[in-house]
């Protein structure tokens, strides 16, 4: 079987101390098994100074990572978005206008972003990514739990780096509509954006992974 080179930079932006567990890592690891490990970048955040430098570091370009995975604690409240991240002494907010304005600083726009955070699947932060050239966004609409989380993030990226058809929407597409139909009870209303616009997902009776 035909592989994509993955060049996913994973940030994990929870404190794994308290969290006891860690789906940065978990994914990390999913990488090594599909045979993707050395182009794929685990980075644990310390910080919002820390967030921005990872978001924003340089590599080479044959090593350019594409794909931006982060996972951590998310929020949305009278129409504002945002995600936490973890360090020494507190946890520290970061807008979806803060990450716009640090991602658009970057030469290279990432191709999608996959941010893994509960509540953040709404347009203001679609927005955000599409005003920083990210034209494919993930993320889920309501609270989700972890292992909810990890489970569809694995299916996801299993389907998008290993095929056949490696295209962001319908690796979204397959991955919504099997679960929907194997985990009923699976949390999050994972929403996928493309340009800033919602895409929605229609059942049909038969579909082929």
């Amino acid at each position: 079987m035909v592989r994509r080179r993955a060049r996913l930079l994973i940030l994990e932006c929870t404190k794994s101390s308290e969290e006891k567990r860690s789906e940065g890592k978990l994914l990390h690891e999913l990488m090594n098994i599909l045979g993707f490990g050395q182009s794929t970048k685990l980075k644990y955040i310390s910080g919002k100074d820390d967030f921005r430098l990872k978001i924003q570091e340089v590599y080479k370009d044959v090593d350019a990572p594409i794909y931006l995975h982060i996972s951590a604690h998310g929020t949305y409240l009278e129409g504002k978005t945002w995600i936490e991240v973890s360090s020494a002494e507190r946890k520290m907010r970061i807008y979806s206008n803060q990450i716009s304005l640090w991602l658009s600083k970057r030469m290279k726009p990432f191709h999608l972003v996959f941010l893994s955070a509960c509540e953040v699947g709404h347009s203001k932060m679609a927005d955000a990514l599409f005003k920083a050239s990210c034209p494919y966004y993930i993320g889920p609409m309501h609270e989700v739990e972890w292992e909810d989380a990890a489970i569809f993030s694995a299916l996801y990226y299993r389907l998008l780096l290993r095929g056949p058809v490696y295209s962001p929407w319908i690796s979204f597409r397959n991955t919504y509509i099997a679960l929907s139909k194997a985990l009923p009870k699976l949390r999050g209303g994972w929403s996928f954006f493309e340009r800033g616009k919602r895409r929605k997902v229609r059942f049909r009776k038969t579909l082929k992974l």
